[in-house]
């Protein structure tokens, strides 16, 4: 197989788009989104609260984008409808599910950076569940109870080392075949992206005085 026929996992699942203008397609970054599920469900069963935590995320925005596709082409509309039309301090499903859903990219998306870093520096520390908790006490935890926290944590001992994500982003079957230089050039691609759309989303809950 030659370097032009390799896919990793990132590869097989819609990606996430360039911002334009800070507008986000609505589209574009659930089926992203679900690229990042695909991601998550490789971490192993235990992951599993976490993948069913984007995946509710992700249905609750489709269902708005449902009801309206053209009302609701972007994000950026989701969450200025809801702004407008529902009264400060009542619940606004829409910016709530966006919300969460985009912490738990940002949780992945540091995770990422962090498996990253250790590969151009040469790194090849085999316990990765030292950057998945660093990860989860920089994103997710702070806006988790005492309960959640404990799930999470469980989940990210559980987490596969690093030889067993490596094989599993490459999908490839023969370990002696699996090119390393190529699944880090597709993780730091694909991350870029993801961390321009995170961003976007931040700056689009700082308009509207959403906290993230």
């Amino acid at each position: 197989m030659n370097d032009c026929e390799k896919k990793t996992l990132f590869s097989l699942y819609a990606q996430f788009e360039e911002v334009n203008n800070g507008m986000i397609g609505t589209i574009q970054y659930l089926e992203a989104s679900k690229g990042i599920v695909k991601f998550v469900e490789q971490l192993g069963t235990l992951f599993k609260p976490v993948r069913s935590d984007i995946n509710g995320n992700i249905e609750k925005l489709t269902s708005i984008y449902n009801s309206n596709p053209n009302k609701y082409k972007t994000l950026n509309s989701i969450v200025e409808v809801e702004s407008k039309s529902i009264a400060d301090g009542e619940f606004k499903i829409g910016t709530d599910a966006l919300l969460w859903l985009t912490r738990a990219l940002q949780y992945i998306h540091l995770f990422l950076t962090y498996f990253y870093e250790d590969y151009s520096k040469q790194v090849k520390n085999e316990d990765l569940s030292v950057h998945f908790k660093k990860a989860y006490e920089e994103t997710l935890k702070m806006h988790h109870n005492w309960f959640v926290q404990q799930i999470f944590y469980l989940c990210l001992n559980a987490a596969p080392d690093r030889t067993s994500l490596i094989k599993l982003i490459s999908i490839d079957d023969n370990e002696d075949a699996v090119d390393e230089a190529m699944v880090f050039k597709e993780i730091e691609k694909n991350n870029q992206l993801l961390n321009a759309n995170i961003t976007a989303v931040r700056s689009l809950f700082q308009s509207f005085s959403v906290c993230f």
